[in-house]
């Protein structure tokens, strides 16, 4: 009785106010109160924090150009260094609008005077960038020749290295890719009085997008995340993950069960093992358990030290690999 009085006391938000300028639509302001005091700065660090490193993408990982080697060398009839080619190319806010297209090469033929911008990487309907106008480079009349960019899928910043086992062309020129369709996001906890009681708090959020969606999808999508992430906190007096497998041989599914269908990027591997399982397009959870280490060491750029990632990270969730009679079914893939 007295712990529900409690927990009805407790002050969260009902609503959060949106501000959005219309003059500038990847940038808005978002408001919540009351919070208990502390619980403004948890939430707020929280969303930040999922904001900036773990929202879905797509970035420049990789440009070749057919009459150079490196970056170190310059394309003849372009005014720009490459090395500032790739730095224009890991500023374009670019999305790949069907969800079953993880990566794509795009190839360009330069012919005689023209200003190459973002807005001419969309080819088709199936690509759109955010910032159409920036220029890449500029070609005069003795410019003749082609070249490839590649666009990707993932999560977070990835440094040019992390893809420098995958390299199976001479002449590519890896690059730094950041992901995240969020630019840049602060958040502000002001104290707010409600009654007699001035220990309440009021969280302000201001996010910045690249274009592609606008700062009140990121912020649904950022929360999503967190409420994956906490669904397993909020079943403490459930069957563990191990005896749940047990449990199905009485016909008893367990909720936890829905792990199986969660993305790998909730595993929290390292940037080599995301890149392993993405190139051997295992996405899901229940894939990659369902598969023996040998069948994992049979795969494209398999290392060792992906293997122990995978062990170590699966054990940490109660999961092996070559798990058997689980309740999985590989469709309606992420």
């Amino acid at each position: 009785m007295v712990e529900k009085r409690l927990v009805s006391e407790f002050k969260r938000p009902k609503v959060v106010e949106y501000k959005q300028d219309l003059d500038q639509k990847d940038f808005g302001v978002f408001t919540a109160k009351p919070y208990e005091r502390g619980f403004g700065t948890t939430v707020g660090n929280s969303l930040r924090r999922t904001l900036l490193s773990a929202m879905p993408g797509n970035a420049i990982i990789a440009v070749r150009f057919d009459k150079i080697n490196n970056e170190f060398q310059n394309v003849k009839g372009v005014l720009q260094d490459t090395t500032e080619i790739c730095a224009n190319l890991k500023r374009v806010a670019i999305i790949l609008k069907d969800a079953n297209i993880r990566t794509r090469v795009l190839d360009f033929e330069i012919k005689g005077k023209r200003q190459f911008t973002a807005g001419d990487l969309k080819v088709d309907e199936t690509i759109d960038v955010g910032n159409p106008d920036l220029v890449l480079f500029t070609a005069n009349k003795d410019a003749e020749f082609t070249f490839s960019v590649q666009v990707d899928s993932g999560r977070g910043y990835v440094p040019s290295e992390m893809f420098a086992d995958a390299v199976e062309t001479s002449g590519v020129i890896l690059l730094d890719a950041n992901y995240s369709p969020v630019r840049n996001v602060t958040f502000n906890v002001a104290p707010l009085r409600i009654g007699n009681r001035s220990d309440y708090e009021k969280l302000t959020l201001e996010i910045q997008t690249n274009g592609l969606l606008t700062p009140e999808q990121a912020l649904r999508e950022a929360a999503q995340i967190l409420k994956e992430s906490y669904f397993t906190f909020n079943n403490l007096e459930a069957e563990t993950l191990t005896s749940a497998v047990d449990d199905r041989r009485d016909g008893v599914v367990s909720d936890r069960d829905k792990v199986f269908y969660q993305s790998v990027y909730a595993m929290e591997f390292t940037v080599r093992t995301y890149y392993f399982l993405k190139l051997n397009d295992v996405r899901q959870v229940g894939q990659l358990v369902t598969k023996t280490e040998e069948e994992i060491r049979e795969k494209k750029k398999f290392t060792a030290e992906v293997l122990t990632d995978i062990r170590e990270k699966l054990e940490a969730k109660g999961l092996t690999l070559g798990m058997k009679n689980i309740d999985y079914q590989p469709k309606g893939m992420l």
